[in-house]
């Protein structure tokens, strides 16, 4: 009798255990998310100067996760905003001077993470690839003497890459992460300015619906 009774809390307990595990991995997930952003142009030349400017997003993404490994695809409306110094007139082209730059951008990341740490709150890491697509921009006509649309300096398709850290603590989850371009967000060449990329800190809090 004893040893039946034995059995069957172990059989319990095992039963509890791998239910607690199944609730634990969630194997999907979904909510919106919102945050801030710094943001700077990354130049190949010493004739601009970009600093970093706070900027916001905010969006939606879902996790996929039927074990310690996940995916997590994005969309984000990321408004990012930079001040641009320009050092040399480019054969009387381009003006020098102090310029505030910004774009509005839907991103889309693809993330790939492993959870570090187990249960409901959890450790994660990620990296993934990235595509923004700019909606409008302005800011760097202001650099030219010339009277073209504030468009025709902005890339229409950025890709890059993004790799960070995030915590999940119940249904709250923070994500800090950096996202570096690729290819070339502004279009500078005609004034002998290059192609800059951008570099960006970002970090989010979002809500797990499900």
């Amino acid at each position: 009798m004893r040893k039946t009774l034995l059995a069957l809390l172990m059989l319990t307990l095992a039963g509890s255990a791998w239910a607690q595990q199944k609730k634990n991995r969630e194997p999907f997930t979904l909510g919106p998310k919102a945050g801030i952003n710094y943001t700077t142009l990354i130049k190949d030349n010493r004739e601009i100067n970009s600093d970093y400017q706070l900027g916001y997003h905010f969006g939606g993404f879902m996790r996929f996760s039927p074990g310690k490994f996940y995916i997590q695809p994005e969309v984000l409306f990321t408004a990012r905003k930079t001040d641009i110094q320009v050092n040399n007139n480019s054969g009387g082209s381009v003006q020098s001077g102090n310029y505030r730059v910004s774009f509005t951008n839907v991103d889309v990341p693809l993330l790939f993470g492993t959870k570090l740490l187990g249960n409901r709150t959890n450790f994660r890491v990620f990296a993934g690839p990235m595509a923004s697509f700019n909606i409008s921009g302005r800011g760097l006509e202001n650099i030219f003497q010339e009277n073209n649309s504030a468009q025709d300096y902005y890339e229409k398709t950025i890709w890059g890459f993004q790799a960070g850290a995030g915590i999940d603590l119940g249904a709250l989850t923070f994500d800090a992460r950096y996202e570096r371009g690729l290819t070339a967000a502004a279009n500078l060449d005609r004034a002998g300015l290059g192609k800059p990329s951008t570099g960006l800190f970002q970090f989010t809090l979002g809500i797990k619906l499900l």
